[in-house]
């Protein structure tokens, strides 16, 4: 294997392993408040010194192409609008992180900064030298400072412990060693079956990569708790958040969507066979689903069963804990952004699926937002990037209410859209007095 093949295997695994986990004007750009040059400066001097750290490493030019491939990454995520920024979000990050460094005087005092990614999936991430990242989906799921003090404190035990650092060693050491270079030998000379000798070997790398992230978790949770429990927050919360992304599988994507229940309005019953399979070839250019979860992945974390244990070794007592009011605002604030940034972005299944799921629990807010979705998606299906925006439907093991929508969104022809959308804001216009529809219905009536 060759080295510019090794830096390009090297650095995809480094980018999946370090997350263990059209530029817009608009309310959560980065831009719009003045910080975009600012972040960037910050990231760009993370990355310098990344490259400085490996200044007389046996695989220091593998691995400056690695970081400088890392910098082009976070950057473009700018452009992507992968990261939003909200001032009371980034502001209680802020804060948590500075009581967790001002109580723990044995860190590294550095600068840090902290991204927020768009992302609905409960996690964070520390990239090192002071770069860290959430998930807005965290916010659905934390209630209180305490539980996001020890999710913070664990992401910053992984900075201490140099944990993104020893991942790249590793990696290097791997696409380096003498066992890569006979197997690929080996499998060269192969007649037959090339592919899934390659494959299974691969397998084997990964396992052993994902074998020593669980190492880390363990660790990380250790130093991260010995952080936390300086911090003065009631350590009964550190089991209250591990048990809470415990329970991901059971709350991801699980609400089904009651379509009667949104559509059956003004005489108009929808049209269940919208929901079935598409006969159809799948396009060759159809668009990733960036919200993927993948079960190994999250799984590359121990079970949270283990972790849990090993925190009540602590000996702590589980209390349990009602969500504060600030709270619930700050997820009412992320879910509100998820859903801004999925339809501008065109993630219309997520953020219908966001929708449907707030619909259902009576927060009428999101009335307006669904219809904006429908304005957006006529706009999609019109200019036939359907199957470039939306994935298509999947078997992929928690998606099951996400392929409905998808489904929905796929088999549904224009005339059936514009059909069902003016049913449904007619009913919420004249009958529930939603006056914010109206732009969406002049829309469809001008049509």
């Amino acid at each position: 294997m060759n080295r510019k093949n090794i830096v390009a295997l090297c650095f995809f695994m480094t980018w999946c392993f370090l997350s263990y986990s059209q530029t817009n004007k608009n309310e959560y750009s980065y831009s719009n408040f003045g910080k975009r040059e600012q972040v960037i400066q910050q990231i760009e001097k993370v990355i310098k010194q990344k490259k400085d750290e490996v200044y007389s490493d046996k695989y220091k030019k593998d691995k400056v192409e690695i970081y400088d491939n890392m910098l082009v990454s976070l950057k473009g995520n700018f452009n992507d609008s992968v990261y939003v920024f909200n001032k009371i979000l980034n502001d209680k990050l802020t804060s948590i992180f500075e009581k967790i460094v001002a109580s723990n005087p044995q860190i590294i005092q550095q600068s840090h900064y902290t991204l927020i990614d768009k992302n609905i999936i409960p996690n964070a991430s520390s990239y090192g030298n002071g770069l860290f990242t959430v998930n807005l989906g965290l916010f659905f799921l934390l209630e209180s400072d305490a539980e996001l003090a020890f999710v913070l404190s664990h992401e910053y035990a992984h900075q201490e412990l140099k944990h993104s650092k020893a991942k790249i060693d590793s990696m290097m050491s791997a696409f380096n060693s003498e066992d890569l270079k006979n197997n690929t030998k080996r499998i060269k000379k192969m007649k037959y079956g090339k592919g899934t000798a390659a494959r299974a070997f691969l397998k084997k790398m990964n396992f052993a990569f994902k074998k020593n992230s669980r190492k880390n978790e363990l660790e990380a949770d250790s130093l991260g708790f010995q952080f936390y429990k300086k911090t003065g927050f009631d350590v009964n919360a550190s089991v209250s958040a591990l048990e809470k992304l415990g329970k991901l599988e059971e709350l991801v994507f699980k609400e089904e969507v009651n379509w009667k229940s949104l559509f059956n309005v003004n005489g108009y019953k929808f049209d269940f066979t919208l929901l079935e399979e598409e006969e159809m070839m799948f396009d060759l250019d159809a668009k990733t689903n960036d919200y993927e979860i993948n079960k190994d992945s999250i799984r590359s974390h121990p079970h949270i069963k283990e972790r849990v244990e090993k925190i009540k070794e602590k000996e702590i007592t589980i209390a349990s804990e009602e969500t504060n009011n600030e709270y619930k605002e700050l997820s009412r604030i992320a879910k509100k952004l998820c859903v801004k940034t999925s339809i501008d972005h065109a993630k219309l299944d997520i953020a219908f699926y966001l929708i449907s799921s707030e619909i259902a629990k009576g927060n009428e807010e999101y009335y307006e937002d669904l219809g904006s979705l429908l304005k957006k998606l006529y706009f999609i299906k019109k200019n036939r990037l359907i199957g470039k925006e939306i994935p298509h439907p999947n078997d992929r093991w928690n998606e099951e209410n996400l392929n409905s929508i998808r489904k929905f969104m796929h088999n549904i022809s224009l005339y059936q859209l514009k059909k069902l959308s003016k049913a449904f804001l007619t009913y919420h216009i004249e009958e529930k007095n939603r006056k914010e529809l109206e732009s969406y219905y002049t829309f469809y009536k001008q049509l």
